[in-house]
């Protein structure tokens, strides 16, 4: 269940139909889901999806990502700041 949400949120985000993800798709797609965080915080969680450093996030690491950010926030953080 919580991948078919993620894969539905990456292409929300994804707005040009690339199936990556640039930082402007990235930023706008993070303020939407309400987390409240700067342009320089939000690249920095960005560098950290964005596994192969292309400077884009995929649907593979984006979904990654999420999946490991949600069972570590679940398990030991409050605030998935923490995480970066």
């Amino acid at each position: 269940m919580i991948n078919k949400v993620n894969f539905r949120m990456f292409r929300r985000m994804d707005d040009d139909g690339s199936k990556n993800l640039n930082f402007e798709e990235f930023y706008k797609g993070i303020v939407e889901t309400g987390l409240k965080c700067s342009e320089e915080e939000c690249q920095k969680i960005m560098d950290k999806f964005d596994k192969d450093g292309n400077g884009t996030v995929n649907i593979d690491e984006f979904l990654i990502a999420i999946r490991v950010s949600f069972w570590l926030e679940f398990l030991c953080f409050k605030d998935f700041g923490h995480l970066f």
